[in-house]
């Protein structure tokens, strides 16, 4: 019987480095390289630990990695490769010890790498921690390493702390990027804090950064959150102007303005009741009288439909959902909810039953929203009926249902 040849030690690390090798297969290949005493330097060590880290193994990337401390200092790529192992596991307690438990000072990609360990695990105090430990240490520091701490704090919705680090990186003269500015922005909409929004819409523009349509969209749905239609009109209507602009001069305009930002633009004036305001956004896209070449999505219609509805146009909201099928866009459970909420509005039971019934054909099994509309629709015998239906469909029915049906039948 034939012995397998064994594998050398440049053909073990380049299976660490293969990306169809399974986790038991990146595992054994490490063990098999430290049983034969064949990770010597820093390029080795830094392979076997990132291959591990890619597999979530970050305590076995970290044991490798104390091992090779024992013998020598490890360089930058090497001690970064630890770090990031714990990043991936989101590990930020023990990323942050690796960071600083080395005689040099940690550099930039190692420090971004610790804080976006942070970042992950909401660890946002020990991110703005880190920063300032690696500034007083006289520890490299450039954009990406305060983009990602304005990133933790932003996702855990701390505006205050979040703006603090981005005029900390303006004062370096370091520009943290987009996502940072988009994050913020987001944090901003989720705490209703409008007017800072405003602010570093402001800030952002005097600093000549040109946002995009997801930072764009953002800082829209921040203003609609708060019920500042008018501002996220104003803002849309500047997009808009720069936008046909950039297309004019042949540049592509969709890195401005896209689909996602006519809808949040138009779902702002919609949720302050201003849906005059929304379906003249809606009939301006579908009639691309916007000239920049956008097609409305499924949310677009949502939007115009459910307007409808604040206006007590029942039928203009049903016209909406059958002109999806010229668009060929497929209805969802917001856009039936939104049709059904019409209905109700109006008090057209009989068109919010045929609405659950097409929702049942198309396979989309009516949620609490939709018979929650439809019990408001009117007939209290129709509404007890919905009940039973609901129970059927073995969902628990609200508070708001029971009310529906206690006004239906009082009505």
């Amino acid at each position: 019987m034939r012995r397998l040849r064994r594998l050398s030690r440049s053909e073990l690390l380049l299976r660490l480095k293969d990306k169809n090798s399974s986790k038991d297969s990146i595992r054994n290949t490490v063990a098999e390289l430290k049983r034969e005493a064949l990770l010597g330097n820093d390029r080795d060590y830094t392979a076997a630990i990132t291959a591990l880290g890619k597999i979530h193994d970050w305590k076995e990337a970290v044991h490798l990695y104390s091992e090779f401390v024992q013998h020598q200092v490890p360089d930058d790529i090497c001690h970064t490769s630890a770090v990031s192992a714990c990043e991936r596991s989101s590990q930020w307690a023990t990323a942050l010890t690796l960071l600083f438990d080395r005689p040099l000072p940690p550099s930039a990609p190692a420090v971004a790498a610790a804080l976006g360990a942070c970042g992950k695990s909401g660890a946002w105090q020990h991110a703005v921690s880190c920063l300032e430990s690696v500034e007083a240490g006289k520890g490299e520091l450039n954009a990406t390493s305060f983009g990602i701490a304005v990133n933790a704090c932003a996702r855990n919705d701390e505006v205050n702390a979040s703006l603090s680090l981005l005029r900390r990186a303006h004062s370096r003269d370091l520009e943290p990027g987009l996502l940072a500015y988009t994050s913020f922005l987001s944090a901003c909409g989720r705490t209703l804090s409008w007017e800072t929004a405003v602010m570093m819409m402001r800030m952002m523009k005097d600093r000549s950064l040109q946002p995009d349509a997801v930072c764009i969209n953002a800082a829209l749905s921040s203003l609609g959150a708060s019920g500042q239609w008018h501002l996220a009109l104003h803002v849309f209507d500047e997009v808009k102007r720069m936008a046909q602009l950039a297309l004019s001069r042949g540049s592509p305009a969709a890195r401005l303005l896209d689909v996602g930002v006519v809808n949040t633009a138009a779902n702002a004036c919609e949720r302050s009741s201003q849906w005059r305001t929304a379906l003249k956004l809606f009939h301006e896209l579908c009639s691309r009288s916007m000239g920049l070449g956008i097609r409305p999505d499924t949310v677009t219609f949502n939007v115009a439909i459910s307007s409808w509805g604040q206006g007590l146009h029942w039928k203009h909201a049903l016209k909406i959902l059958a002109h999806m099928r010229y668009w060929e866009k497929m209805p969802d459970e917001v856009t039936y909810s939104s049709a059904i909420s019409a209905c109700e509005r109006s008090l057209q039971w009989m068109h919010a039953l045929a609405l659950l019934d097409m929702m049942r054909c198309q396979a989309l099994p009516p949620n609490l929203l939709c018979y929650g509309a439809a019990v408001g629709a009117g007939d209290w015998r129709f509404a007890f009926q919905l009940l039973e239906a609901i129970k059927t469909e073995r969902l628990e029915p609200t508070t708001i249902c029971f009310n529906a049906v206690g006004a239906s039948q009082s009505g």
